[in-house]
């Protein structure tokens, strides 16, 4: 977490406070780090854009449960502990119905030539690649994405 946010540091304003928490202990995973460091990058650069007139960019890592399908042909769920990285910010949201598709490659809410529209894209493809989930929620306060990938 503190080399994430070293990372992230110089590439936000002035006006922008960053703040971090975690806990006390490590949480295994078994990903590429360097992928998952670029997709938390893209959520950081992403909150940043958000917020051009300041606000508070929030890193937090932490454990939590989802109730999973079973993908063996199985009937019900099971439940499913991740680690989560959770990147939120106090800009301006982004509207409901627009949720699912800032995850589809080149759509991008930023004005003409600031956004290829790939960031979202690339992080969801990399964490389920990494056998992991991306949850997105956003309001007129802030949107906060989550990266949960499964604990070894």
């Amino acid at each position: 977490m503190r080399a994430t946010t070293l990372l992230v540091e110089p590439l936000t304003r002035p006006a922008i406070e960053l703040s971090a928490s975690r806990p006390p202990h490590a949480l295994p995973v078994h990903v590429n780090r360097g992928q998952i460091e670029r997709a938390i990058l893209n959520l950081c650069l992403n909150a940043r854009d958000a917020m051009p007139d300041g606000g508070t960019l929030h890193i937090t890592t932490r454990t939590a449960i989802r109730w999973v399908a079973r993908d063996d042909g199985g009937r019900g769920r099971f439940p499913v502990t991740y680690a989560v990285v959770e990147v939120s910010d106090t800009g301006p949201g982004i509207p409901q119905r627009l949720h699912e598709k800032v995850f589809e490659p080149f759509f991008t809410t930023k004005p003409a030539g600031q956004g290829s529209g790939l960031g979202l894209a690339m992080v969801r493809e990399t964490v389920v690649a990494h056998g992991g989930l991306v949850e997105l929620t956003s309001d007129p306060l802030g949107t906060t994405v989550r990266i949960l990938l499964p604990l070894c």
